[in-house]
């Protein structure tokens, strides 16, 4: 897997980019901040539900985009294998790496995709009939914690993150390490949302991701996760240097074949 790279290798236009995206985004949300409150007065009650709603569906939309990125594809894709596929897949391999991208690039394109729903929420923040105001909540809400989703996922595998975090982290209203940690057992195939991390347990329960793995290999013939399939030292190196406890051995099916890589990483035994 080729390393992503770094801040100092990124062009200054990608950079500039990401804070023109950012800069944008907060404007934009200020507005919707500030036009908001105009028409919520005695909807206090369908606000908290638009809000809450918001959490549960930016939760699961990370879920399901982290699972896609993970399973699907391959990261020598254009445009969309280097910027989402490959980032997700090297995460595997070094969780902290995360840890090293700092303000722009952890979520200078979140903010950037994020603009029109931002913009079309404070539009309808503008009129003043119910359904706007709880869509223009909805939208509202669901793009400052999307926008914020590269951050929280980046706070779950920081050691020292700032202590009103790991608050927020010990009261799970975001992901929290210990409860990350779960996806970085390999072969990393469970606990996909990185919001709050909510849904992770009932979406492990009921096989979502599974079921949608079935379906799809039954549609297309594709096979989930082939990529990982073929790179068993990145399910070796995931272990080694997972979040939170060290994830129990796992038993594999796979039998290499005579030069492939083992379970262990080493090369394996022609006559196995």
């Amino acid at each position: 897997m080729n390393p992503l790279p770094s801040q100092s290798e990124r062009s200054p236009l990608v950079i500039a980019l990401d804070a023109l995206s950012l800069l944008a985004f907060a404007m934009l949300a200020f507005r919707w901040m500030v036009v908001m409150p105009s028409h919520a007065d005695a909807r206090g009650g369908w606000l908290l539900a638009a809000a809450l709603c918001a959490s549960l569906l930016t939760d699961l939309a990370s879920g399901i985009i982290h699972w896609g990125a993970d399973t699907w594809g391959s990261e020598q894709w254009p445009i969309i294998g280097k910027t989402l596929i490959g980032p997700f897949r090297e995460h595997h391999v070094d969780p902290k790496a995360i840890c090293r991208h700092d303000l722009l690039e952890t979520n200078g394109a979140n903010a950037l995709v994020l603009l029109p729903v931002i913009g079309f929420a404070g539009w309808l923040a503008g009129h003043s009939h119910l359904a706007a105001t709880f869509t223009s909540m909805l939208l509202g809400v669901s793009s400052l914690l999307a926008v914020a989703t590269n951050q929280i996922h980046k706070w779950a595998h920081r050691d020292d993150a700032p202590a009103v975090i790991r608050l927020l982290q010990r009261t799970g209203i975001i992901l929290g390490s210990a409860a990350h940690a779960e996806h970085h057992r390999a072969p990393f195939d469970r606990y996909y949302c990185i919001t709050h991390g909510w849904l992770n347990p009932l979406l492990t329960r009921i096989r979502f991701f599974r079921a949608m793995e079935a379906v799809i290999t039954r549609v297309t013939g594709a096979v989930p996760r082939r990529e990982d399939l073929g790179n068993l030292a990145a399910v070796r190196a995931g272990r080694r240097i997972a979040v939170g406890p060290r994830a129990p051995r796992e038993r594999h099916n796979l039998r290499p074949n005579a030069g492939s890589l083992s379970p262990l990483g080493t090369r394996g035994d022609p006559r196995a």
